[in-house]
């Protein structure tokens, strides 16, 4: 049975210099700590909702039956900085320290590592793709990216372009807040925290 690709995961251009031209536009440069890092990301999610009620209404959605938790216990300091930072690192540990994004979303493998960059972490930049180490490329102006990216063959290229729209959708600021208030319901609520 062959999979239908969701329509934000499509990637309808064919030509190089479209390909290329999506990927400069759709991708920020940004530089730390003398690194350039060419193909980011923001991941910064600007609002969240940790209302008690919504958090349980997400829970009994996605795994039923919720664990009984005082509504006093999820506002106390040190149990939400605990909830925030188990969320943090449970949204970075799904680029970094699982399998997730070594695929494309039909299965095909790929190999990319990935980082996350500036003071608080909030860009998620690819620093190689299929061999090709970002970091050995000037990254200057948008017109390199695309001039280097134009140097790679097709099939590389194409592969990354898929990539970068899979990207695009999942790091989109409502994708990760329901990410966000998912994994702080399954904190809150699931009886095995």
């Amino acid at each position: 049975m062959r999979i239908k690709k969701p329509d934000y995961y499509k990637t309808p251009l064919k030509k190089k210099t479209d390909i290329a031209g999506y990927i400069s536009d759709n991708t920020r440069n940004r530089a730390y700590q003398r690194d350039w890092h060419p193909f980011c990301f923001n991941v910064k999610i600007p609002s969240v909702n940790l209302d008690y009620d919504h958090l349980l209404q997400i829970y009994q959605d996605n795994w039923g039956e919720a664990r009984e938790v005082s509504r006093e216990v999820q506002n106390e300091n040190e149990y939400g900085s605990r909830m925030w930072d188990y969320v943090i690192e449970r949204m970075r540990d799904d680029v970094k320290g699982t399998d997730m994004y070594n695929y494309l979303w039909n299965g095909t493998p790929i190999r990319a590592e990935y980082s996350f960059e500036g003071r608080c972490g909030g860009w998620l930049s690819i620093n190689s793709f299929e061999g090709v180490d970002f970091n050995e490329w000037s990254w200057y102006s948008s017109e390199y990216r695309e001039s280097n990216l134009l140097e790679q063959d097709y099939s590389w290229l194409r592969k990354f372009y898929q990539l970068v729209v899979m990207l695009v959708h999942d790091t989109k600021s409502s994708n990760l807040k329901i990410n966000f208030e998912t994994y702080s319901a399954e904190y809150l609520f699931d009886p095995h925290q």
